[in-house]
């Protein structure tokens, strides 16, 4: 589908062009100094079986055409709910910044969210004052931030690999890695489960399962003395690590962001972690 909007053209695709790859790549990662290579970060992009629209503003000239803005929509399946669409990599080109573009893109995928009749636009960011001009409202923010423990007799992370007994490890980076990390670890013990980011500047608790008193067992044996910690504001396991003499300086981050499309307003989406976002 091509549509003219001045001198550019929107385009939605199923999949992800090369043209807009090379754009998120440029924006979030080379840009920033970081990352591995788009398809590691997310495998998905590549995956046909996966739900996931593209949607681009392009520059068309004699030369042929160029991708100046671009946005990503992953549809998820929510029990109970029915399908949103996560909203990600929403990126402008530097030169073509100011001029409102991800404004037009927000619009288009509003168009987009209606016809595949999806529940809502889910998003997070640090800014959301700029997707309020597009009808999406703050549903909940994270908290983000380091956590240690005071009177701790852990060891690093890579000794309590070797030496721990009982407890499993294994890499989850081909199922994607968020792009502040280089790789994605899953600890059990048999009952309880915790996933952490790995990166040059420490660890990330990312996600866990099992009961909260468990967990910090868990914790204390695989984890660092310092590491740090994206979690919910009100979720349980805050209160179980000030229990346990954890010190946490933890600060406000991303805001979720909802733009309801069909789904009833008392409707609640539950907390979706790092891992599962774009």
């Amino acid at each position: 589908m091509i549509l003219n909007y001045e001198s550019l053209k929107i385009s939605q695709s199923h999949g992800v062009s090369e043209g807009a790859k090379k754009l998120i790549w440029e924006v979030f990662f080379e840009s920033r100094q970081r990352g591995i290579s788009l398809s590691f970060h997310f495998p998905w992009l590549d995956d046909h079986r996966q739900k996931v629209a593209c949607l681009t503003l392009e520059e068309v000239d004699e030369g042929g055409a160029r991708v100046c803005a671009a946005l990503v929509i992953k549809q998820q399946h929510i029990d109970g709910l029915g399908v949103v669409g996560l909203v990600g990599m929403v990126c402008v080109a530097p030169d073509h910044r100011g001029r409102g573009l991800s404004t037009r893109l927000m619009e288009a995928a509003r168009a987009y969210a209606e016809d595949a009749k999806l529940g809502a636009l889910v998003l997070w960011t640090n800014q959301p004052g700029v997707y309020e001009k597009v009808g999406f409202v703050i549903d909940s923010q994270d908290l983000y931030g380091t956590v240690k423990q005071v009177m701790g007799t852990t060891v690093s992370l890579e000794s309590s690999i070797r030496k721990v007994d009982g407890i499993s490890k294994q890499s989850l980076h081909t199922h994607g890695v968020p792009p502040f990390a280089d790789d994605v670890i899953e600890f059990s013990d048999g009952n309880v489960t915790v996933t952490i980011c790995q990166s040059k500047r420490g660890i990330t608790l990312a996600d866990w399962c099992g009961d909260t008193e468990r967990l910090i067992s868990l914790i204390e044996r695989v984890l660092p003395d310092a590491w740090q910690l994206n979690i919910l504001k009100d979720a349980p396991l805050l209160e179980v690590l000030h229990k346990h003499n954890y010190k946490m300086d933890l600060r406000p981050g991303a805001v979720r962001m909802l733009r309801r499309i069909s789904m009833q307003d008392n409707a609640t989406i539950p907390y979706i972690n790092i891992l599962q976002r774009i």
